[in-house]
């Protein structure tokens, strides 16, 4: 059995471990996110205008942590552009209606015309903001955690 100062020292070193493996589990969400959105970013680099053609509201049911069921509109809004005298159409979900007619900006790739929503093709510097904190504050937790650890180490000897 442990005594109660090397329990709390050990219970002390793996929180700190935790909260850095923790730390690292952000910090590579994060990054694959912006690897993700860089691909996106790097192949829909033209501007073009779009209208809305068509937009229809769903329905998704979803179940809350306390069980309740309910409903959750989407809207599937048609798109059209024309790039060249050719006419194309995207398909975009949505969590807001839009008017027939509605002008919005796409972005397209000019290899296979496919385009996608101006907003998708650009940095959310909030996410990162809150991640980049979320990180910062869980490595300073995991070194003041060990440096806890290691002063608590040298004030009992028989450790």
């Amino acid at each position: 059995m442990l005594d109660r100062a090397t329990s709390a020292a050990v219970g002390k070193m793996v929180s700190a471990v935790i909260t850095l493996l923790f730390a690292a589990i952000v910090a590579g969400m994060m990054f694959f996110h912006y690897q993700d959105e860089a691909e996106i970013r790097n192949l829909y680099t033209v501007p073009v205008p779009g209208y809305v053609q068509k937009c229809d509201a769903y329905a998704n049911r979803v179940r809350s942590s306390n069980g309740v069921y309910s409903n959750r509109l989407y809207y599937v809004v048609t798109v059209g552009y024309e790039i060249d005298g050719k006419k194309f159409s995207t398909v975009l979900k949505e969590s807001r209606p839009y008017n027939v007619g509605t002008a919005m900006t796409l972005m397209y790739n000019p290899e296979t015309f496919a385009a996608v929503r101006l907003s998708e093709t650009q940095q959310d510097s909030v996410l990162y903001m809150i991640g980049g904190a979320v990180v910062v504050f869980s490595v300073l937790s995991g070194v003041v955690s060990i440096v806890s650890f290691l002063r608590g180490c040298k004030r009992n000897e028989n450790w």
